[in-house]
């Protein structure tokens, strides 16, 4: 009866259950690769449009993050002036970009429709391989013993919010809304970097402050596609329970495998996800 409620068969449950547990073991692991993983699994997995893939994604990624928010500001890890700046630009863009891709994607005309999926499906392709050679640098930034951020005793400089670098965040957090609007990729892996290359916040920090980002801009999404009718929320809510046993687990696992290591694996992964993509006509 419940499965008649939600609209799916057992093999269809269990599937995106599935799916839900293995990006949370992933996530639970490295903290990192959420969005480059989920969107491979609906598009290629699920055969689910783009579009609804994007919705279903924002909101899948706004249930996991909602938590880890109020952990960081429970731990005082957050950054919130340079969140600020940077949400100043995010969010407009996110909202313009949103009702973009919905207007495109609920086209009158069929043929319109379809290769405007197809198109979308490939920008999501090529941000995905921008978020894994993301990944690759941030790797190998850690493994120098001191970065261009940190002093000799191992800790960052403090960012100091020159005019200038206020108006870099806002032009940058421009650019991320709309990347993560249209792909619901880079939340954390276009974030993260730029804290650090362009702030020289501290990791506590970077991490703290890239899950606020990417949790209002997650919501901002989730809210306009579902109001374009472009989000299986039957879906995100199946692969969040699940992701919530992959969590628990990966995150176990996470101790007993060196952190490079890790980062290595989701890598690949992620690569792996992204020839998938394009195999399945992302590229064209």
């Amino acid at each position: 009866m419940l499965l008649e409620l939600f609209g799916l068969s057992l093999v269809d449950l269990i599937l995106r259950l599935g799916i839900g547990t293995f990006v949370g073991f992933a996530i639970g692991m490295t903290g990192v690769g959420g969005g480059v993983l989920v969107m491979p699994a609906l598009t290629v997995v699920l055969g689910i449009p783009a579009s609804v893939a994007v919705g279903t994604a924002s909101f899948y990624a706004f249930l996991t993050k909602a938590y880890a928010v109020g952990e960081h500001w429970r731990l005082k890890t957050i950054n919130w002036h340079i969140s600020m700046l940077f949400l100043i630009g995010a969010i407009p863009a996110s909202i313009a970009t949103s009702l973009l891709v919905l207007q495109l994607a609920n086209q009158e005309n069929a043929e319109a429709v379809a290769a405007f999926q197809n198109s979308l499906k490939g920008i999501i392709s090529y941000v995905m391989v921008l978020a894994a050679v993301l990944l690759m640098v941030d790797l190998w930034r850690k493994s120098r013993s001191r970065g261009p951020g940190k002093r000799a005793d191992g800790t960052s400089r403090a960012a100091t919010l020159t005019m200038p670098k206020r108006v870099t965040g806002v032009f940058l957090g421009s650019i991320v809304g709309i990347l993560l609007a249209a792909t619901s990729v880079g939340g954390g892996v276009l974030v993260i970097p730029l804290l650090v290359l362009v702030f020289s916040l501290p990791a506590s920090k970077t991490v703290g402050s890239s899950i606020l980002i990417a949790l209002v801009l997650t919501l901002v999404t989730s809210i306009l596609y579902w109001g374009g009718g472009n989000l299986d929320y039957i879906t995100g809510l199946c692969m969040w329970i699940g992701s919530l046993a992959g969590v628990f687990f990966g995150s176990r696992l996470a101790v007993k495998v060196p952190d490079k290591a890790l980062q290595a694996i989701v890598i690949g992964i992620i690569w792996v996800a992204t020839a998938g993509m394009f195999l399945g006509g992302g590229g064209h």
